[in-house]
């Protein structure tokens, strides 16, 4: 009986085995995924969580590269006033570099209430036992009770058995700041960054927590519906959720490319609907003091604002501060966001809470076009999937842009002309409506991607009801798009045609290429040799960030490899792509990925530039389905489905992908 019920038990397992092989797999990456939370949690995070927290930053350290800095010598006397923005502190960090110091070189730093008041207290350090550019920490032995607004004193001073080697470093001060620093009774228009310190980073362990409860739920979660066999569209919707909300809290407030300028455009336009003043005498929009102040890096200390604000910590404010002037904003990329920043206003919230709701409504708009995407594509579902939570697809939704719109309704645009060609119905006016809504959104955001409607032109004749009247639709959508691109990028067009400024110097116009195309063409070859590699690498995922956070190649090969695997046609699918219809969609990838860098070249590229700036991988993105029909192959099929294992690796890696930036942030 024994030998028989465990024969009974081997065939079940084994049954299990065959039958949830998705499930098995599932676990396996979350075991994995949790193994790796749990080392960095004991090497990287608990290291972190007793790091001096900060709670006060005065200075730009992103300006300190090749700044003057003040030599130390004996009897220098260097003091610098600051006002404390907090009720307690525990300590202050300052700026300093070492890294020259050969021989004992002691720093004293003292701290004091006022000009003329008592003596905080005093600190030595051995400048010689670490040779290092950054902040240094001084701190006290428990927390000092402070008045919001009150008045200190930093004297330093240093005695060294040679000529001094280490120096503070100096950056300009805002306009606005009540910090001085003097040197031998001598005011200077710079300051010393230094930063007010208070307990430590131990709440970063609720961070940890969430993340990976939100994390496990992502891959579990796929998994579930998966097993369920869901619809793709569903299941889309399910896991971008999932992965959008932790990339929004994993990757902070503007530290996206120009996601300062698009929020300050978005909260014009919100201002505008609330009928608040917009702006101050100098067309500078004027935004609540706590959101501005949002402005961050990927770092622990953002982490811990962002996380306390988000909780309803930190209180709402109604003071407003000047920002910079907006953007050109005649389009529909803003208005989710729009939406998400003046409900938060209606509502009271704090600065934290405005900035996250705003990103929440971009990604819920990108889920919403995107499950209809998804529901109406024909061919590529898989791949559509995999493109669209692409890690760098996945930031650039979650953030202040128009990207969240503009993939949005590219990619949707692509799904619903490929529902058009391969399925069996007739041409309404709605479907010519529906076209003309997103030829006119494109056109107003970024009208270089129009010509994704080529792919118009393999709609068969007949489901027009002629090949007059689809002429007809055809010339009126170009007519349309034409007009609404003139009108609205007519400054930029200008722009290209004069010569101008740019970071290196006299920017290149379009003059300066008729007169010099040799050289432009050098230049044109030189950028796609030495950078094709990096474009391919930031539209899939690195860098993240203000390109600073770099993602392990074995996330990008992965990914890549993945997505090719997408494009194998399954047995069920018997789509056929023509041989016109893939190389009208080569050389329209070709063709508008060479516009996009042309415009580039034209509006961000000096005349004395070897490589063409400013071209970044994520423009590539909103063409990117077209390598459904380029890759396409209709004489390779594939028996066994492997879609769901290419959709459960591809969440897997983009929980590894915030894994790796957690571990950037934390480290900072």
């Amino acid at each position: 009986m024994g030998g028989k019920s465990k024969r009974k038990f081997d065939i079940k397992f084994f049954q299990f085995l065959k039958n949830n092989k998705i499930v098995i797999a599932g676990s396996l990456l979350w075991l994995l995924f949790s193994m790796s939370m749990l080392v960095a949690y004991k090497n990287e995070w608990q290291v972190a969580m007793v790091q001096p927290q900060v709670v006060y930053t005065e200075g730009k350290t992103s300006e300190l590269t090749g700044t003057e800095g003040v030599l130390l010598e004996d009897g220098k006397n260097v003091s610098q006033k600051i006002r404390v923005k907090s009720t307690e502190m525990q300590g202050i960090s300052l700026y300093l570099d070492t890294t020259a110091v050969e021989h004992e070189e002691l720093l004293k730093v003292e701290l004091q209430k006022g000009e003329n008041g008592d003596k905080i207290h005093a600190w030595t350090y051995d400048l010689n036992q670490e040779n290092r550019s950054g902040f240094f920490d001084f701190g006290l032995e428990k927390p000092m009770k402070v008045e919001e607004g009150e008045e200190l004193i930093i004297n330093f001073s240093v005695e060294s058995e040679g000529e001094v080697q280490s120096r503070f470093i100096k950056v300009e001060k805002d306009s606005d700041t009540e910090t001085a620093l003097a040197v031998d009774g001598t005011q200077e228009d710079e300051i010393v960054p230094y930063r007010v310190t208070n307990g430590n980073y131990a709440n970063l362990k609720f961070f940890a927590f969430a993340f990976y409860i939100g994390g496990s739920l992502a891959i579990l979660g796929i998994c579930v519906l998966l097993v369920k066999k869901k619809p793709l569209e569903w299941m889309f919707v399910g896991c971008a959720l999932v992965l959008g909300i932790l990339y929004l809290f994993v990757i902070p407030p503007f530290v996206v490319p120009d996601e300062p300028a698009h929020f300050v455009t978005v909260y014009e336009e919100s201002s505008q609907i609330l009928g608040e003043p917009t702006s101050d005498a100098e067309d500078n929009i004027l935004v609540e003091k706590e959101a501005w102040g949002n402005r961050t890096t990927v770092s622990r200390e953002a982490y811990m604002h962002f996380m306390q604000g988000t909780l309803g910590k930190i209180d709402s404010s109604d003071e407003m501060v000047s920002t910079r002037t907006s953007l050109s904003k005649l389009h529909p990329g803003y208005i989710p966001q729009v939406l998400g920043v003046t409900l938060a206003r209606m509502l009271d919230m704090n600065g934290a809470q405005l900035v996250l709701l705003g990103r929440v409504f971009a990604l819920l708009w990108y889920c919403f076009i995107m499950f209809w995407a998804l529901r109406f594509i024909p061919i590529g579902k898989v791949t559509l999937f995999i493109i669209g939570i692409f890690p760098m697809t996945m930031q650039q939704v979650v953030s202040y842009n128009y990207d969240s719109v503009l993939f949005g309704i590219c990619f949707f645009l692509f799904a619903y002309l490929f529902r058009l060609i391969y399925k069996d119905e007739k041409i309404k006016w709605t479907n010519i409506l529906i076209i003309a809504c997103i030829v006119v959104a494109i056109a107003s955001i970024k009208f270089v991607y129009l010509p994704i409607l080529i792919l118009a032109l393999f709609i068969p004749c007949a489901k027009f009801g002629g090949k007059k009247k689809k002429t007809m639709v055809a010339c009126g959508t170009i007519l349309l798009g034409g007009v609404v691109s003139m009108a609205v990028k007519l400054s930029a067009v200008q722009g290209a045609l004069s010569s101008g400024s740019a970071p290196g110097g006299t920017k290149v116009s379009l003059d300066y290429c008729l007169n010099n195309l040799g050289a432009v063409i050098q230049i044109f070859y030189r950028t796609l040799e030495r950078r094709v590699s990096e474009y391919f690498s930031q539209m899939i995922a690195s860098p993240l960030g203000w390109l600073e956070i770099g993602v392990p190649s074995i996330i990008i090969i992965a990914l890549t490899v993945i997505l090719l695997l997408s494009l194998i046609q399954r047995k069920e699918e018997n789509y056929t792509v023509s041989a016109g219809m893939r190389w009208t969609s080569i050389i329209t990838f070709a063709g508008v990925s060479a516009v996009i860098i042309m415009v580039l070249f034209l509006d961000h590229t000096s005349v004395h530039d070897t490589l063409i700036q400013g071209v970044q991988g994520r423009y590539f993105l909103p063409i990117l389905p077209m390598i459904i029909v380029m890759l396409q192959n209709n004489n390779i099929t594939i028996k066994k489905r492997i879609d769901h294992y290419l959709i459960l690796f591809s969440v897997y890696l983009n929980c590894m992908t915030l894994y790796f930036v957690t571990l950037v942030g934390i480290g900072r």
